[in-house]
């Protein structure tokens, strides 16, 4: 909304003006002084910097260092530099579980067809025919 907008940047230059005021060292009274702040202007208590760039993600605009800004990135947290999406899902194939579209896991338990009988032998989870129950396999 263009509306939205300076008031957005109205508040940040709130901020700013209040920084320029701000005596005890902390703009944005998160507890954390600003010198050691990862976002001085924005609370951030835990500093958490998931890409590790120093910028902390309460006002990191590319939190997965791959020139996409947060808003535009189909994979806001995985690196996709080429934002490939090969279901056309919205989801970025670099953090997308099911690229293919086609609401599968990528991984099947094995399945097979046998005539005849199985005999399982006592507290061993393997039939006498070496075939592994109960253990997915990846495709």
């Amino acid at each position: 909304m263009a509306d939205s907008e300076p008031i957005e940047q109205n508040a940040y230059l709130a901020r700013v003006n209040r920084a320029a005021a701000d005596c005890d060292g902390d703009v944005d009274d998160d507890g954390v002084p600003d010198d050691t702040d990862n976002c001085a202007l924005v609370a951030n208590v835990t500093l958490v910097d998931v890409d590790g760039d120093g910028i902390g993600d309460a006002c990191d605009s590319d939190l997965d260092v791959d020139d996409f800004d947060n808003v535009s990135d189909n994979c806001p947290l995985t690196a996709n530099v080429t934002q490939t999406d090969s279901d056309g899902d919205g989801v970025g194939d670099a953090c997308d579980n099911d690229v293919d579209g086609d609401d599968c896991s990528p991984y099947k338990v094995a399945s097979f067809f046998f005539r005849g009988s199985i005999r399982l032998e006592r507290n061993r989870p393997e039939t006498r025919l070496g075939l592994a129950l109960n253990r997915p396999r990846p495709v």
